[in-house]
């Protein structure tokens, strides 16, 4: 696969999964190639800004950072600036590091910084696309979670209200009450389902009674 279709395809991912296009690649066809920074130019950006936090955050030496190869840098990004989300705090755009960048238009230093602050830093589309979806399946995992946790609680909720209805048509049989009440009893019991029970009581709303 050429660059060209390499590129095409995973357009065509953000484009279907609805991914945020300043992930894309500078030639992709949601990017102005002569506004978008290029992934070069992105790692030239975040090279000097991981240099210049390790010095002034992490106390280190920046002779020591001079001959760091872009995968330590990396390296230190992940492991010392991105937070346990996988994003980074907001980065402040003032002294070594406004100048470092000042060239750059306000669209390429709004790409740098949603990248850099979201865990984007020196990736390839392809590795950029593969975080974007892989937090698209957390999420969508997270939500089926909370779906059958939700589902759980409303089928204990349905079996002891189910529970609760026999007591009664107990008590029904025992004094002697009328053989209707029962069958409404059975009947409330038989159609009685689990969707009924998936709000919490907390989230519904309650009846208002009309006005005299």
């Amino acid at each position: 696969m050429s660059t060209k279709q390499e590129i095409e395809m995973l357009d065509d991912v953000v484009e279907e999964f609805n991914i945020d296009t300043r992930i894309s690649h500078h030639t992709s066809k949601f990017m102005d190639s002569k506004v978008c920074p290029s992934d070069m130019l992105q790692d030239t950006w975040s090279s000097f800004v991981v240099r210049n936090i390790a010095v002034k955050k992490f106390r280190m030496k920046y002779t020591d950072l001079q001959e760091w190869s872009m995968k330590q840098l990396s390296k230190f990004y992940r492991e010392q600036i991105l937070l346990k989300d996988g994003t980074a705090e907001e980065l402040a755009v003032t002294g070594p590091i406004a100048d470092a960048i000042g060239q750059a238009t306000d669209r390429q230093k709004e790409i740098f910084l949603y990248r850099w602050e979201n865990g984007f830093a020196f990736t390839s589309y392809r590795k950029r696309v593969d975080i974007a979806l892989e937090r698209i399946c957390e999420e969508r995992a997270e939500l089926v979670a909370d779906k059958v946790k939700m589902l759980e609680v409303a089928e204990k909720s349905l079996t002891k209200v189910r529970m609760e209805i026999d007591e009664l048509t107990d008590m029904a049989h025992a004094k002697n009450m009328s053989p209707r009440l029962t069958k409404i009893l059975n009947h409330m019991k038989d159609n009685l389902r689990v969707t009924e029970f998936l709000l919490p009581e907390q989230e519904e709303e309650e009846v208002e009674e009309p006005e005299n």
